[in-house]
């Protein structure tokens, strides 16, 4: 005979494996970003391209510092296009010690060029002066004209 509640039991057991999945996905993001110092030197294959400043290195998902990239439209699907030319290579970054959201922040280098260097002379990308107090791209930014939308984060 069968108990009114037994339909209830069989159909929690995918969501209890749901529940497995996240909690081992949890756990394995926070092995990931604790065997990285967050000011240290990152090595590794360029893994994902998520946008034009966001890259991973062996799963490990960096912002570059100091420029913007359009989130949407045509200048953002080039600035990801010219980052994926370099997957599956060699990729250096050099970290701040700064994060932002699941992301370490620092700058990155692939085929012996740094990556926001090469966006924002490209014009695919923009300087985002309050993240750039180094000036690392206040020259190169001062010789292309960005077409992008700057945000409302990048004033200092």
């Amino acid at each position: 005979m069968r108990r009114k509640n037994d339909r209830g039991l069989k159909n929690a057991a995918p969501a209890r494996l749901v529940a497995g999945a996240i909690l081992v996905s949890a756990a394995w993001i926070s092995t990931v970003t604790e065997t990285v110092p967050d000011a240290a030197n990152l090595s590794g294959v360029l893994s994902h391209v998520r946008d034009g400043d966001t890259l991973e290195v062996d799963g490990i998902a960096v912002r570059l510092r100091g420029i913007t990239c359009d989130e949407h439209g045509p200048l953002a699907d080039a600035a990801t296009h010219r980052v994926r030319a370099f997957l599956g290579g060699p990729a250096a970054c050099r970290l701040n010690g700064e994060r932002n959201r699941d992301r370490l922040i620092g700058w990155c280098s692939a085929g012996g060029q740094d990556i926001g260097a090469m966006l924002v002379r490209e014009g695919l990308c923009g300087r985002c002066p309050r993240y750039d107090p180094e000036n690392t791209y206040t020259e190169i930014a001062g010789q292309v004209r960005w077409e992008g939308e700057m945000p409302a984060y990048c004033s200092p």
